[in-house]
């Protein structure tokens, strides 16, 4: 469905569930880009969830059964940013859910990445360059 604001143009709302569990893998103070996880452990694949250019964020380290809705401003969640700050007004805000309880990112989106490479293998969802010394790279045949 769409969502309309003012200084943005129509979009999609994003949601996203799974029965996975999630960590916190990374967070570039740099670019404002939080990583979370979900490993192989007990699937085939690895699952990532990029926020990019965010601006606060209030989760555990550890998430099961994740459930990612964007939600529009309100004050019931108690997000000390102003929507109406030029510095915040384009950032969404994305509700976390999970067994252990729930939080939030405001960011200016998120990007999903589901593939087969290891727990420590780069995101495919940055390049390489701009995560040195954050995990290892995947080695080519």
């Amino acid at each position: 469905m769409p969502r309309f604001h003012p200084d943005r143009p129509a979009c999609h709302i994003f949601s996203y569930s799974s029965t996975r569990s999630f960590t916190v893998w990374s967070y570039f103070v740099s670019h404002g880009h939080l990583l979370l996880r979900s490993g192989k452990y007990e699937h085939k694949t690895r699952v990532d969830l990029l926020f990019s250019d965010v601006a606060w964020m209030n989760l555990r380290s550890w998430m099961t059964h994740l459930k990612i809705q964007e939600v529009a401003w309100s004050a019931d969640l108690q997000i000390p940013l102003n929507p109406d700050d030029p510095e915040h007004r384009l950032r969404k805000v994305f509700l976390i859910e999970f067994d252990e309880g729930k939080g939030f990112v405001v960011a200016g989106g998120v990007s999903l990445a589901e593939d087969d490479r290891e727990r420590f293998d780069f995101t495919t969802l940055l390049p390489e360059d701009e995560q040195q010394g954050l995990g290892r790279r995947t080695l080519k045949p």
